[in-house]
């Protein structure tokens, strides 16, 4: 079990990484001078953005117009150019397209990730995980616990199927899971704990869910209803998740993930800052369990994410 798990992140590594180690030694995407409606992104080989628009094209360079003056680029120099709407301009500032639609905190929502692209997120620091889109309407993503002194065979390991489709402009739905194989209580020895069941294993744990998400990229509103299950066991009532993201700034994002029923007596509140770039982010937030019957306490979250 645990060697089939190590494979597939050895195989999802490998895609990724052909995605990122194969490029072209030039630019062989289309070069054209936009209309005035219209504003681009260059990003080059160094890994600088340039904004702005392209005014002429030479055989070997293009003459690109930032707000900052002309800057003359090499065509080899180029990684790749985004041609967007000028509405993405407000108040002066770029807003580059939300790198995180596909995701609130933890909880998917129903936005799926374009074909070829993906992310490696990392929560809490101990849970690393890559996701990627292997069609428009397919997203496959998995990841394991790096929890210290312990070896793989007492680590968690989760894998992250999700499939979608885009209702309306304004409007996506998807269904999923998250799947956790759960480590025995073996010791390190080999000698089981005394305080286990002798017939405990391995097992599996998780999530079936289907979510729905309103609104454009940069201000949008989710619910999802899901069902836990441990070892093949489907909860006897669902979970219910309300989240939502406004945007508030070019690099500043608002977000909130709510959790209620499951079995739980009350709920877990979230509220928190999102701090991204065109491909990099972070989150930091605070959960508060509710309706418990015992004090209220908040949980600290954080999680980095690279977009690819």
């Amino acid at each position: 079990m645990k060697t089939q798990w190590i494979g597939f992140f050895v195989v999802i590594i490998f895609i990724s990484a052909n995605g990122w180690t194969q490029e072209p030694a030039t630019y062989k995407g289309e070069l054209i001078i936009p209309d005035s409606s219209q504003y681009q992104i260059i990003e080059t080989r160094d890994g600088a953005d340039w904004e702005g628009r392209i005014t002429e094209i030479t055989e070997t360079s293009v003459q690109f117009v930032t707000k900052f003056g002309d800057v003359n680029i090499p065509i080899q120099d180029i990684k790749e150019i985004n041609t967007l709407e000028m509405t993405a301009v407000k108040e002066g500032q770029f807003w580059f397209p939300n790198p995180n639609t596909s995701r609130l905190f933890f909880a998917p929502t129903g936005r799926m990730l374009p074909q070829g692209e993906g992310y490696f997120a990392d929560y809490y620091i101990l849970f690393p995980s890559l996701t990627f889109g292997i069609t428009n309407n397919f997203t496959l993503g998995g990841g394991m616990s790096l929890i210290p002194g312990a070896g793989l065979d007492h680590q968690l390991y989760f894998i992250t199927p999700k499939i979608g489709l885009k209702a309306s402009e304004s409007m996506h739905i998807a269904a999923g899971a998250l799947a956790i194989v759960v480590p025995s209580m073996e010791s390190e020895n080999g000698e089981d704990d005394e305080n286990r069941e002798d017939d405990e294993e391995p097992f599996s744990m998780g999530i079936l869910y289907g979510v729905g998400t309103i609104g454009s990229p940069d201000k949008s509103f989710t619910i999802g209803l899901g069902y836990g299950y441990t070892r093949g066991n489907l909860a006897d009532s669902p979970l219910l998740v309300l989240g939502g993201e406004i945007r508030s700034s070019a690099h500043i994002a608002i977000v909130s993930e709510n959790w209620f029923g499951g079995g739980m007596d009350g709920g877990v509140l979230s509220l928190g800052v999102r701090f991204f770039g065109r491909r990099l982010s972070a989150d930091l937030a605070l959960g508060v369990p509710v309706g418990f019957g015992g004090e209220s306490f908040a949980l600290p979250y954080i999680d980095f994410v690279y977009a690819f």
